[in-house]
């Protein structure tokens, strides 16, 4: 059991003439959030993630992010 996508990479590394024999079933087993860390000691890091967080809602807003998700698989 893996993260579909840990698992792809992890395929795609060590076992690529395999990636097509890899099934991945839905639903899913578990979904888990996904957060975005940055260091308090990085110069502006609370405009940072500010400007982050604004440019992911305008991206789902127009539906950017839903066309990146589809295109990678998610």
């Amino acid at each position: 059991m893996a993260d579909k996508f840990v698992g792809r990479y992890i395929i795609s590394k060590n076992l690529p003439d395999n990636m097509n024999d890899i099934e991945f079933l839905s639903p899913p087993l578990e979904v888990k959030n996904l957060y975005l860390c940055i260091s308090k000691i990085t110069p502006d890091a609370e405009k940072k993630m500010e400007m982050f967080n604004k440019g992911l809602k305008e991206l789902d807003k127009e539906g950017t992010l839903n066309s990146i998700m589809k295109k990678h698989g998610f």
